[in-house]
């Protein structure tokens, strides 16, 4: 069963936000790191869309995302909770990501950088889809042998377009897309459900 992920926006500074929820967690016995993600640490976009009332009313405090999976919300709600008195944190929203997504682009001079790169677009699972702006391949033999820095190549690859779906298929993506120097790989922007929490 696919886990379902929800973002938590809690009004106070990341670095006191992130070492409450990793002191919490340790405290009950939970692993920190399991089922929660900083969006500000893995190349998620920190402004949602549209922006909730609620946020707005806190525009005087720096805002930290949290992406956690449905079964570490209430944790991280109570630790913000329990902390209130002395920190004042505070959720701001709790919504559900739909689904996420990022915009790449890349071109690429050799058949054999060019096949790395489609093997990885080939491989992705079902629940992955791309979407392409152009995609072009071409092989021209007539070129065969120019410099590398020539304007000229015997074979391009070229491709932008954006690929999206659940969000953990998506962070795995661009973790692995981000070990490639060749391709270049936009933030991670989040779909969200309105706000659960009134």
């Amino acid at each position: 069963m696919r886990s379902q992920w929800f973002e938590i926006v809690v009004a106070g500074e990341a670095p006191q936000v992130k070492g409450l929820m990793i002191g919490f967690l340790c405290g009950r016995g939970e692993k920190p790191h399991r089922g929660i993600f900083f969006c500000e640490d893995h190349d998620i976009d920190s402004e949602s869309f549209l922006q909730t009332i609620k946020e707005w009313m806190h525009l005087t405090r720096e805002m930290t995302r949290i992406v956690a999976e449905k079964s570490r919300v209430d944790l991280l709600k109570e630790a913000v909770a329990l902390s209130e008195p002395l920190f004042h944190f505070q959720v701001v929203s709790v919504k559900k990501v739909k689904k996420a997504s990022f915009s790449f682009q890349y071109a690429i001079y050799s058949k054999e950088h060019g096949k790395r790169v489609k093997d990885l677009f080939a491989s992705l699972p079902s629940t992955v889809e791309v979407h392409y702006e152009k995609q072009e391949e071409i092989i021209d033999k007539d070129a065969k042998g120019v410099e590398a820095y020539s304007p000229v190549h015997d074979y391009t690859l070229e491709s932008k377009g954006t690929v999206s779906g659940p969000l953990q298929n998506i962070l795995d993506l661009h973790g692995r897309i981000s070990e490639i120097d060749l391709i270049e790989a936009e933030h991670i922007q989040l779909e969200l459900d309105p706000p659960i929490d009134e």
